[in-house]
């Protein structure tokens, strides 16, 4: 009987030591809160699966169809290459960030780069903000001459925020297969004026 008393006391004892390692990480995991942007604070970038190190920095830049949004519409933004390209790349990854308490992104399909291009990663994530689009040219498919790399579609969840930004991750980037590695892509922050 006293052996039986002696595993209860064991167990309370390791029951005790695991409560008293676990209820600090539980008050600290409880008490973080996630980034809030005020006043257009930029987000931070997200980790991605790229492991080359880009060798040339292409600029792109985003062109909404308006910069002042506002709740129950939605809104386009373009993003395209600066300066069209003679041969585009035959590859792109665009990784995108944005405050998901203010805007949801509905959609986000690939440019006009190739007559023909393969989407091979597609994921959006409206909890955490980012947006990833990976796609390359369809074999046999021809240069269309013209700069969209992709299109985003936004609705507006929450107008009292002021402004807000999208951005382009730094680990976005492309490859050709004229030119040797990676190609990062690399654009301004979009800054947004939130309105009723």
């Amino acid at each position: 009987m006293s052996s039986k008393i002696k595993l209860n006391k064991t167990h309370l004892i390791i029951f005790i030591f695991i409560l008293l390692f676990l209820i600090p990480i539980v008050l600290i995991v409880a008490g973080s809160k996630p980034n809030t942007f005020s006043d257009t604070i930029i987000p931070s970038p997200v980790n991605t699966t790229s492991t080359q190190t880009p060798t040339n920095i292409v600029a792109v830049k985003m062109v909404p169809d308006d910069v002042n949004w506002v709740a129950g519409k939605t809104y386009e933004v373009t993003v395209q290459f600066d300066e069209t390209l003679d041969m585009p790349p035959d590859y792109s990854e665009v990784i995108f960030i944005y405050d998901p308490k203010i805007l949801t992104l509905d959609d986000i399909k690939p440019g006009n780069l190739w007559t023909e291009q393969n989407v091979l990663i597609k994921t959006i994530n409206n909890e955490e903000g980012t947006a990833k689009l990976v796609f390359g040219k369809a074999v046999g498919s021809q240069t269309t001459k013209l700069n969209k790399i992709a299109t985003l579609t936004f609705s507006v969840m929450d107008t009292s925020a002021g402004n807000t930004a999208i951005v382009l991750d730094p680990d976005s980037n492309a490859a050709s297969s004229v030119s040797e590695g990676l190609i990062k892509l690399s654009a301004k922050p979009l800054i947004l004026t939130i309105g009723q």
